[in-house]
C-alpha cells in the first residue's frame, strides 16, 4: 500500500552517484512522469511517495555521504527547477506521500526546517499527506549536524517542522520513546502530536485500510 518512488530531483551534476535514478534535466520532464506515475500507482490503492524533499540531488562536488550538505542554488532557481516537479505532482495528482531528504539548505537542515516540510510542502504547494525521513536523516540532527543534543531534542524539532514518520532498517522504540519524552518536556505539545498522527491515519483512510 505504500511506495518509496520515485526520484523527483533533477539531474543537475552528472557526478552525483544517484543521477541515473532520475528522469532528467528538465523541470517539466521530471514533473510529467512523476505525475503520470504517481496517477498511476495510487489508482491501484497505493500510496505514492516522491522522493527527496528537497534539493537533494546537488551535494557538494557530486559527493555523496558525509558531503552531502549544503546545496548551493539561490532560492528562485531552488523554486523553479529543483522544486517544480514536487509542485506539479501535489497539485496536479495529489499525491500521499513525500520523503524527506538529509541534506541541508542554506545552514539548516530539511529534516528540521519549518519553511521546508510546513510552509511550502503543506501551505504553499497544498501537500496533505504524510512525511517520511530518509534513513538516517534524523540520527543526522544530532550527529551530522549537531542541531539537537540527543535524540529527544531531535524528535521535538523534527516533529514541530513537520515530519510525520521516522523510517529505519531498525527497531522504531527509541524514537518513540525520544517523542513521549519530548511531550512529557513540553517540547512538542499534545495538538502537534495530534496532528502529525492524524495526518498519517487520514492517508490510511484513504486508502481504505480500516474498512476491513
Amino acid at each position: 500500500t505504500n511506495v518509496y518512488s520515485p526520484i523527483l530531483d533533477v539531474a543537475i551534476d552528472p557526478r552525483w552517484g544517484r543521477i541515473e535514478e532520475t528522469y532528467g534535466s528538465d523541470p517539466f520532464l521530471v514533473g510529467s512522469l512523476g505525475v503520470a506515475n504517481a496517477t498511476g500507482l495510487q489508482s491501484q490503492g497505493i500510496a505514492y511517495t516522491a522522493k527527496h524533499f528537497a534539493v537533494y540531488g546537488i551535494p557538494l562536488a557530486g559527493s555523496d555521504g558525509g558531503v552531502r550538505t549544503h546545496p548551493m542554488i539561490p532560492r528562485r532557481e531552488m523554486m523553479a527547477k529543483m522544486l517544480e516537479p514536487f509542485r506539479m505532482v501535489i497539485e496536479q495528482a495529489g499525491i500521499m506521500g513525500v520523503m524527506v531528504s538529509y541534506n541541508d539548505y542554506d545552514g539548516t537542515p530539511i529534516m528540521a526546517s519549518k519553511y521546508f516540510l510546513t510552509d511550502l510542502l503543506r501551505k504553499r504547494f497544498g501537500f496533505k499527506g504524510y512525511t517520511v525521513s530518509d534513513s538516517h536523516a534524523y540520527e543526522d540532527l544530532y550527529e551530522k549536524y549537531f542541531v539537537a543534543d540527543n535524540m529527544v531534542d531531535a524528535a521535538a524539532i523534527t516533529i514541530n517542522a513537520g515530519l510525520n514518520v521516522k523510517t529505519a532498517f531498525n527497531s522504531p522504540t527509541p524514537f518513540i520513546n525520544a517523542v513521549k519524552e519530548a511531550v512529557n518536556q513540553g517540547k512538542i505539545s499534545q495538538a502537534m502530536l495530534d496532528e502529525r498522527v492524524g495526518e498519517v491515519l487520514s492517508v490510511k483512510f484513504r486508502l481504505k485500510l480500516f474498512d476491513e
